[in-house]
């Protein structure tokens, strides 16, 4: 039954945006979405990536567009060695650096382990 609703909805949203504006003197907002998936390590690998490139990058894009969203779908905590030994503290820290508003749980959440903020959700 949900899975019929979805589509449904997302018809009707992507509508709502073809509507005439009630305000004509406000500009439209622009809205960006920046998600990041499987995140296990903090370094570059092979030279490239890392989350001090991920938080430059996330940094110049909340510039150049305020109303900006970023969130991580989850998958960080795990299967690196640092997360088994940390019990993933350091990524959830980084990713509290990086002011991530929400994030995902992930497929494989290990038993026991409790997350506070940014990996909690």
């Amino acid at each position: 039954m949900c899975f019929r609703v979805v589509p449904v909805f997302v018809a009707l949203l992507a509508l709502a945006g073809c509507a005439a504006s009630p305000c004509k003197d406000r500009p439209p907002v622009r809205i960006q979405l920046l998600l990041v998936n499987d995140v296990y390590q903090l370094d570059a690998v092979a030279g490239r990536g890392g989350l001090a490139r991920v938080a430059t990058l996330v940094r110049g894009l909340r510039h150049e567009t305020p109303h900006t969203l970023f969130v991580l779908g989850g998958d960080t905590l795990s299967p690196s060695v640092f997360s088994t030994l940390f019990q993933g503290r350091q990524m959830i820290e980084a990713w509290n650096a990086l002011a991530l508003p929400r994030a995902g749980r992930g497929r494989a959440p290990r038993p026991g382990w409790c997350a506070s903020g940014a990996a909690s959700g």
